[in-house]
């Protein structure tokens, strides 16, 4: 059980209870008190579209939902009725619905964001979460970290174990301003200067942000004091070295991690006195890591408890992740790309997308790109660099391309209309592409680029 006094809401016969709140302690424990008493919480995330709300809410048997915002049309349209119970930390909705068969063991159900319009939803355990979250407390003890600052929304499970729940059980303060007072806007927009103004104000020692985040906070770091972080944390995506070694130029600690859903988050993890640039770390404590023959990373030591509507199952001693991987003699495992997205191009070459796409990445200006070419000559990419000119955006291309073999070059550009982001079904929660929907998006451009017709 999690070290903390865990706060009851009363709720009595509710069987599945929904969380959509902003960031903040209410959030923290409105959860914990789902923990305390036995409920599955289903912490929605803002970006969701309401398609998608409904999906989530109907898929898990939701009958309550603590909100701060209750007078929002959706909840209406979604069957939910103002109770008038206070709970003291947020509103109490509730609604009539037939109750769904969960898992053995569920105590949150987390809802990835897939290539489809409908999330998938992972069940996971109390005992699966403690697990990761424990790991991650002790490596905070032995670094000091005593004021984490929540930069992501907790609603994302990377934050909410890795980040909130490690923190408690660390003894640390978590500090969680509302997700504007962090620089976010919406799901796709954020200021690096608000959320670096937080860390000198509040003297933070840990964050966990994404991968454009630390590329867009880099080029005014010098403007702030930020000497008190201890530990920065960047996961979500893949990486590129480039940038992680720029951040430790300018004295940042940043320290690349893996993991997903099925595991609760965090897998593996670089750390002060181990770490391996162009790695994401060795295992940590509660779990144990092993390439198949295919080259698949396999996860053993936590698992989820199921996905929402599939037949019931045990859990697999060893987790196909997805991922292709390597484990180099010192432990340190290296992911070189989903084994989905392998690219095989005309000439027979297997290419992953990722790793072209951290190159590109690495150029200043490109904030986002997707990378495509099955069954063709040449890569062509769909880039988001708002700030550059043909000219400019041509050079950083000609400069990624220098740091890749001939195979892998991109032979062609375009810009995309809008940044992708969860809000136009273009990326996940945690930053990554989401490459079937940005396919069909572009499928016109992608065609044009290599001079083909629809």
């Amino acid at each position: 059980m999690l070290a903390v006094k865990l706060p009851s809401l009363q709720l009595g016969e509710d069987r599945v209870v929904a969380l959509a709140a902003d960031n903040g302690e209410s959030w923290i424990k409105a959860d914990l008190a789902c923990l305390a008493e036995n409920k599955p919480c289903v912490p929605l995330p803002h970006f969701f579209t309401a398609e998608q709300m409904q999906w989530a809410v109907d898929s898990a048997g939701v009958d309550a939902l603590l909100t701060d915002q209750p007078d929002l049309p959706i909840w209406q349209s979604l069957g939910f009725s103002q109770t008038g119970l206070d709970t003291g930390v947020l509103h109490k909705l509730t609604r009539v619905c037939a109750p769904v068969l969960l898992p053995s063991g569920t105590a949150k159900i987390t809802f990835t964001s897939g290539s489809t319009g409908n999330p998938k939803g992972v069940c996971l355990t109390q005992l699966a979460q403690e697990a990761v979250a424990r790991s991650i407390a002790d490596l905070m003890v032995s670094l000091g970290v005593k004021r984490h600052l929540c930069a992501l929304p907790l609603s994302v499970l990377l934050e909410n174990v890795a980040g909130a729940y490690a923190a408690l059980l660390a003894g640390s303060v978590c500090i969680t301003p509302s997700l504007s007072t962090i620089g976010w806007d919406g799901s796709s927009q954020w200021d690096p200067v608000a959320f670096l103004r937080c860390v000198q104000s509040e003297k933070i020692h840990s964050a966990i942000i994404l991968p454009q985040m630390l590329k867009a906070l880099l080029p005014i770091l010098d403007q702030f004091d930020v000497s008190s972080i201890k530990m920065l944390a960047v996961g979500g995506a893949r990486v590129s070295p480039d940038l992680l070694a720029e951040a430790k130029r300018q004295g940042l600690p940043v320290y690349e991690g893996y993991g997903l859903s099925e595991c609760s988050s965090v897998v593996c993890f670089n750390q002060p006195g181990a770490e391996k640039p162009g790695t994401v770390g060795k295992p940590l404590a509660h779990a144990s890591v092993r390439i198949s023959k295919e080259g698949e990373l396999e996860v053993s030591g936590v698992a989820y408890a199921g996905y929402l509507g599939q037949p019931a199952h045990d859990a697999p001693t060893w987790l196909p992740t997805g991922d292709l991987a390597s484990i180099d003699s010192d432990g340190f495992v290296s992911i070189s790309g989903r084994k989905k997205n392998l690219i095989i191009s005309s000439f027979g070459r297997n290419i992953s997308p990722e790793w072209v796409e951290s190159e590109l990445l690495c150029q200043p200006g490109i904030l986002q790109c997707a990378v495509f070419g099955e069954a063709r000559p040449a890569l062509v990419a769909i880039v988001v660099a708002p700030g550059l000119s043909d000219m400019e955006l041509q050079c950083a291309i000609d400069e990624a391309n220098k740091k890749l073999p001939d195979y892998a070059h991109v032979n062609r550009v375009s810009r995309a209309v809008e940044p992708f982001s969860p809000k136009n079904g273009l990326a996940t929660s945690n930053g990554r592409n989401k490459r079937n929907a940005i396919a069909e998006t572009y499928q016109k451009i992608i065609n044009a680029m290599y001079g083909e017709e629809q």
